[in-house]
């Protein structure tokens, strides 16, 4: 089974064999071309690799936003009870209920941070790499007359 590194890694691999590809796709083609077609397809790639960034913002964004309601929700069953000769049962039911739905929302945020966080500076890095690799192998196509002058 591969680690998270090795998955990485070879994830990378795969990138990288494609911008290639597209490097040998625009052979006879100035430098300049092919850096920009490499480019263009790089930037391809990390718009897929950010695919689901955006649910996790979501979640991130909404998680608490729902805690917060229950809170209130709580908070609002407590008040209504006290006001009719302060039940205690029904004003520890509304006090619960507040702190639940809260506990319950940062339950879900909190790791949501945490992954979002993980994969998107997976992603920073994955394409700083990208970046670096992809000058390396234009330059080098370059220096044997891979391009046109």
């Amino acid at each position: 089974m591969l680690d998270s590194y090795q998955f990485f890694k070879s994830g990378l691999r795969i990138k990288l064999f494609g911008l290639c590809a597209v490097a040998f796709h625009n052979a006879g083609r100035t430098q300049g071309e092919v850096q920009e077609a490499v480019q263009s397809a790089a930037r391809e790639e990390i718009v897929k690799m950010n695919t689901g960034m955006p649910v996790l913002e979501v979640v991130i964004t909404i998680a608490p936003l729902l805690g917060l309601l229950g809170t209130a929700s709580g908070l609002v069953l407590v008040f209504a009870n006290v006001g009719q000769g302060a039940d205690a049962a029904r004003v520890g039911q509304g006090i619960a209920m507040a702190l639940n739905t809260t506990v319950a929302g940062l339950a879900v945020a909190v790791p949501t941070v945490i992954a979002h966080s993980h994969f998107n500076r997976k992603i920073e890095m994955m394409s700083a790499r990208l970046e670096v690799l992809m000058g390396k192998v234009t330059s080098a196509c370059h220096q044997h007359v891979f391009f046109k002058k």
